[in-house]
Order: C-alpha cells, then structure tokens, then sequence
C-alpha cells in the first residue's frame, strides 16, 4: 500500500455533509487525496499544480483548496480549488503575480480565503467560489503567517481581527497596524 501520508504536508479534516474525509496534498507526485476516515480509503487522487504544499479546507467541509508552491526556480502562481464531496477539480486560480501560494486559511464565509505568497511577501485574499482574487498586499522582504483560532482564546499581541472574520495577521512593531 502506498503511503501519501509520507509526502504530505499539511493534513486538514473535511466535514462533509455525509461523511468525514482527510484531504492531504502529495508534493513529488502534484496530486491530493481525499480519504475516508471512517475505513482509511483512498476515495480520489486528483491532479493539483506544481508541488503543491498546503492544503485548507472550508469549516462546511465544501472546498478544499491546495497551495501550488511550485519547484526550484521560478516558483508556482496557481491554487487548486477541489470539490470535496464530488471528489474532483473544481478550478484552478491564477495566484496573479504572487509567487509561491503557501499558507492559506477560510475566513467564516466558507469562500474567501487568505493566502501567504512567500516570493514578495505578500497577503492575498481569494474568493475560491468566483476564482477571483479580490485583494492582495504585497510587502517585499515581509514574511506574512496567519494564525486561526477556531475557538475564543488570548489574543496574541499587534493581532487585529480580520474585518470579516477571526482570522489575525502580524504586523509591525512600529505602526500596529493590520496589513490592509
């Protein structure tokens, strides 16, 4: 038996309407994999971009979606949107000129995503549903990490609150101001 487990990066559960699933990302092999957990079944090995490095995964358990990192070089500009309870592709966004799509998390509306490109240090928010992206920051020499609580907890200090949601980012010392 093959063990994706070994090359992913990122585990996420999805809570889908009928049953839950594992969604994983396979780097060498550019794929994902959904999994049932009720028996460890691979149930789909769906073809992602470019290396892909994490994968988030909507609090309805509707999409999932895989940063497509890339290789060495010129980096990947691509994010992969799976259907997880259809178990295929839904669409691929062009990440614009950010590169490299790392880490990435929903905001509470099950579509906007927020996603860290670690070439030119920016912060982009993706509406996953349109495939659109609707705002991005780019901060050159910044490296930008998002922070979800998905319960109420001490807030880290220079956190805002993201205006729709509770998702925090960093921000600097001197200005404690949030990056939009």
């Amino acid at each position: 038996m093959r063990l994706p487990l070994a090359l992913a990066l990122l585990i996420v559960p999805a809570v889908g309407a009928s049953a839950q699933s594992l969604v994983i990302t396979n780097k060498n092999e550019s794929t994902a994999s959904i999994i049932t957990l009720a028996d460890g079944k691979t149930v789909a090995t769906l073809p992602t971009g470019n290396a892909p490095h994490e994968v988030a995964v909507s609090r309805d358990g509707k999409w999932a979606v895989a940063t497509d990192y890339g290789a060495a070089g010129p980096g990947g500009t691509t994010l992969t949107v799976i259907d997880v309870a259809a178990r295929k592709v839904a669409r691929t966004i062009t990440f614009g000129t950010h590169v490299r799509p790392h880490g990435a998390a929903f905001l509470p509306d099950h579509r906007t995503l927020v996603v860290t490109a670690e070439r030119g240090g920016a912060l982009v928010l993706v509406d996953v549903v349109a495939g659109t992206i609707v705002r991005g920051r780019n901060r050159p020499g910044r490296r930008w990490g998002i922070w979800w609580r998905s319960r109420p907890t001490a807030r880290p200090p220079m956190s805002p609150t993201s205006p729709r949601g509770r998702c925090r980012s960093s921000t600097s010392p001197a200005t404690r101001r949030p990056p939009w």
